[in-house]
């Protein structure tokens, strides 16, 4: 039994860190158990990200006429919104944000946009609408977000999904541009070479 709590706060802790529920049934409950098995969290692995992917978003919010940033829990998850800001500083792309990040950039910002989806503002949800390239990072596109008409949220804009969750990628949502990966060192190395290639 104990191997089970040592999963269960593995996955709570890993790739996208959140509530787990763990059903014991009431005479497990009662029993005597070993506990003493010690909880040592796994390094996971990601790919690695190639300055080509970098240069391939960077290239997308070049060449857009209305692109947006949407920007998801997993930027606090990650402890990227020093890095988020930094970017939106030097790439002066509007951002949109679910409800779990609405800190994401302070509330005065000129370039934040404010609360997507049904829950969101309507000038926010507009902006999605006529948007023509999406960079997501940690969000998981959740019908609250796109709505139940997918494929309208979808339309022919470009759409790039980064994210921890290989799972959460062209899920719901399918046709987007995938890149599996932990938000930090993605957003690390996106700011370093467009921060390169400016000077």
């Amino acid at each position: 039994m104990p191997h089970f709590f040592q999963q269960a706060f593995q996955l709570a802790a890993s790739g996208r860190p959140g509530p787990i529920l763990l059903d014991i049934p009431m005479d497990v409950q009662g029993a005597e158990i070993n506990a003493t098995v010690p909880f040592v969290p796994t390094g996971e692995q990601f790919p690695a990200l190639s300055e080509e992917i970098f240069d391939d978003v960077l290239r997308a919010l070049s060449v857009a006429e209305r692109p947006l940033i949407l920007v998801g829990a997993g930027i606090r998850s990650a402890n990227a919104i020093p890095l988020l800001r930094q970017l939106v500083d030097i790439v002066r792309v509007p951002v949109v944000n679910s409800l779990l990040s609405v800190d994401a950039l302070p509330y005065c910002h000129p370039l934040r946009v404010g609360l997507i989806g049904t829950y969101g503002n309507r000038w926010v949800n507009l902006a999605v609408g006529r948007s023509d390239m999406i960079l997501v990072l940690g969000s998981r596109l959740d019908i609250r977000q796109t709505g139940a008409a997918v494929s309208a949220f979808k339309a022919n804009r470009v759409i790039y999904h980064v994210d921890i969750d290989a799972g959460e990628i062209n899920n719901r949502l399918q046709g987007c541009k995938s890149i599996v990966a932990h938000l930090h060192p993605f957003l690390t190395g996106l700011v370093n070479v467009v921060s390169r290639t400016q000077r």
